[in-house]
């Protein structure tokens, strides 16, 4: 202490050396959190610059599809018909056979008719025979004509249909497919052309948003650093105390004005002694605060097992329940089982002794008992 100050004087110098000590800290602060700030601002820049881009590219609309061609639009509008053979070879064989077959019980019936040298048993047979391929060959030949018939129908409509696609492809016009083409390559390319401008013009606008941020942040620390540089200047004047020793100024200040101490070497120390303990208190109290954590999350870890385990134990007891339940209700019905037996066995015993011959000369007791009478005899 220089022996010229007072000891008020030192006190003042003390608190003004705290207090602009305490400027340059809150400004060093600022000035490391710029940093995070302009990050963040980038950030944002970035986010809507891409939300803008994706509203251009909603609003540039491109052709939804490309132009059909021409052959394609053919077969669009004009549908190939399909021929189907309905008819197979069985049906076609079943069919000639029944006739020869026809026409030669019919040749038979008109020669024994004629001739009269088979008999009217082998005229009747002929009858029925030709009778009978008619009818066979009439079914199968009615089924392949129509089958035919419809080839025929169906093949000159897929010949027609097929003319018809000649026709429009004869007709159709392909420089106006090819306009088409180039009316939609055109539009598509100026799409595309337009969302490469605007990218480009975005990346453009971001980068100078990103600068102006920079150059907001640089200006700011320029300020911050021209402000610490003249507080460090006046702190410089002091030297009450040396320099090492800023940081507790307004403690060393305290201890003086409290009486604690007469002399600012004493004072020092005295505030040297108080922030080792203060930094041990907040050391120890931060790992007070750790246990007490960790025996926090342990009690509830052994209250969420417990928990669990009455569950457990609550769930294994409604399940023994259940099952006392299920065995008394199933003992009930044997039980139920056995009386119904023992009625069934008492009314047939009754019964019996009702019939016996000795029945009149047995006691009520006895017939009460009759299940285990020796005595029976029938009537």
């Amino acid at each position: 202490m220089n022996d010229s100050l007072e000891k008020a004087d030192v006190i003042s110098q003390l608190y003004t050396i705290g207090s602009t000590k305490s400027q340059i800290d809150r400004l060093m602060s600022e000035a490391h959190s710029l940093n995070d700030s302009v990050d963040e601002e980038k950030e944002s820049n970035l986010d809507k610059t891409a939300n803008d881009l994706v509203a251009f590219q909603a609003r540039c609309k491109a052709p939804k599809a490309f132009p059909q061609h021409p052959i394609s639009r053919a077969k669009t509008e004009v549908s190939l018909g399909k021929v189907e053979k309905k008819f197979s070879a069985k049906n076609i064989i079943n069919g000639v056979l029944l006739g020869f077959a026809t026409i030669a019980f019919f040749v038979l019936f008109v020669a024994s008719s004629a001739a009269g040298i088979f008999g009217d048993f082998l005229e009747s047979i002929s009858t029925i025979g030709t009778l009978g391929c008619a009818a066979g060959w009439f079914v199968y030949g009615k089924n392949v004509v129509a089958a035919v018939l419809d080839f025929v129908n169906e093949n000159k409509t897929y010949k027609a249909e097929l003319k018809k696609i000649s026709e429009y492809v004869d007709k159709m016009n392909l420089d106006a497919f090819t306009g088409e083409w180039a009316t939609f390559d055109n539009a598509f390319n100026e799409c595309v052309e337009k969302c490469r401008t605007e990218h480009d013009k975005a990346i453009e606008r971001l980068a100078q948003m990103d600068e102006k941020v920079v150059k907001k942040a640089l200006n700011r620390l320029e300020v911050i650093e021209s402000k610490v540089h003249a507080l460090e200047t006046e702190l410089s004047e002091y030297d009450v105390i040396h320099p090492a020793y800023f940081d507790l100024a307004y403690e060393i200040a305290r201890v003086l004005e409290t009486g604690r101490a007469s002399e600012l070497p004493s004072a020092i120390n005295i505030a040297l002694e108080d922030k080792r303990l203060n930094d041990e208190e907040n050391a120890r109290r931060a790992e007070a605060e750790r246990r007490e954590a960790i025996m926090q999350r342990a009690a509830e870890d052994e209250a969420r097992a417990t928990r669990a385990h009455n569950a457990a134990m609550e769930r294994a007891a409604e399940a023994q329940a259940k099952a006392a339940e299920a065995q008394a209700k199933e003992a009930a019905k044997q039980s139920e089982i056995a009386q119904k037996q023992a009625r069934d066995a008492e009314r047939a015993a009754s019964a019996r002794c009702a019939g016996c011959a000795n029945w009149s000369k047995c006691s009520y007791t006895a017939k009460q008992n009759a299940g285990a009478c020796g005595a029976y005899r029938p009537r």
